[in-house]
Formats: C-alpha cells, structure tokens, sequence
C-alpha cells in the first residue's frame, strides 16, 4: 500500500473518530452513573500523536514515523454539551482544511470509568455527502477527570485508539 494512500485512510479515520472511527454493535441502554455523563461535558482535543491501531502498529517503524508526522498537523477538537448535542472542529493534516461537524450523544451504559455512547452527526460543514448514515456507538475511558482514551473498531482498519485532553 502506498504511503499516501494510507496516510489519507488513517487521517479520515482518525479525524472523524467522534462519528466514524469507533464503531461498535450497538448496545441496548441501561441504567447510566449521571456522573458519567457530567464528566463528558466539556470541550476536548485529540492528541492526534497518540493515536493507535494495528494497521499502524502492522507497519515498518520508518513508515509508520512518516505518517505520524503527517497526522502531527491535523487537530480534531470536540465539545459535549449537557443538552446532549455535540460539535467537533476539525483539521485535516494532509491539505490543512479545516471542518466541523455536529449532532447529538448520549451515554448508553456506564460502568466505573467507562462509558459507551452513542452519537448521531446531524451536520457536517463538508456536505451532506459525508454525514453517517448510521449512529455510531463509542467506548471511552477516563483516565482522570481531565483525559480519556476513545477506543473502538474502525471501518476496515482495525482496532484504533486515541487520547483526548480537556481544555
């Protein structure tokens, strides 16, 4: 696979990880910890130099260091309101345009410092053409009150995880 070709597969994932990235079946919702869903609220920003996945780690080091380099300049922040709407501003490394996209989230279960949620993109500042088509359910968890990894299967890339940071 060409390094472009893959540095363009990892950057949609990686960027759309708030919609797209973390994909899961869907689980039924169950009693939810309220402190959970508090805890989500805020603005948060990727650590896009954390990012993580086996097709990244299935790569020799030298590639692999060429797309992290490349990723270094995109940035994906998102923000969780209490209203159960969110909104995500977005960097694409690779030809710096910027985007957002927004919808709604809730939280469908919550056990200690993981949460799964599920959320629907309503708006996506590129075009209707790239809205999901299908709600997306994300797994999360807090490692402290100021940071949480986002985990979770991609679109045919595998297992991928990610740090956010609260602003």
């Amino acid at each position: 696979m060409r390094v472009a070709h893959l540095v363009c597969l990892i950057t949609a994932i990686s960027l759309t990880m708030t919609t797209t990235a973390c994909k899961k079946k869907q689980a039924e919702p169950s009693a939810n910890d309220p402190a959970s869903e508090a805890r989500m609220v805020g603005t948060w920003e990727a650590d896009m130099s954390s990012l993580r996945g086996e097709a990244l780690d299935a790569m020799p080091a030298e590639q692999r260091a060429q797309i992290m380099a490349v990723l270094a300049g995109g940035s994906m922040t998102v923000t969780f309101n209490a209203d159960g709407t969110y909104s995500s501003q977005n960097v694409e490394p690779n030809n710096q345009q910027p985007y957002s996209d927004s919808g709604t989230w809730e939280v469908l279960s919550s056990v200690g410092n993981v949460v799964e949620f599920r959320t629907t993109e309503l708006v996506d500042s590129r075009g209707a053409e790239e809205l999901d088509e299908e709600p997306t359910t994300v797994t999360l968890t807090f490692n402290g009150s100021d940071q949480m990894t986002l985990a979770g299967d991609t679109d045919g890339g595998g297992e991928m995880t990610m740090t956010l940071n609260r602003r």
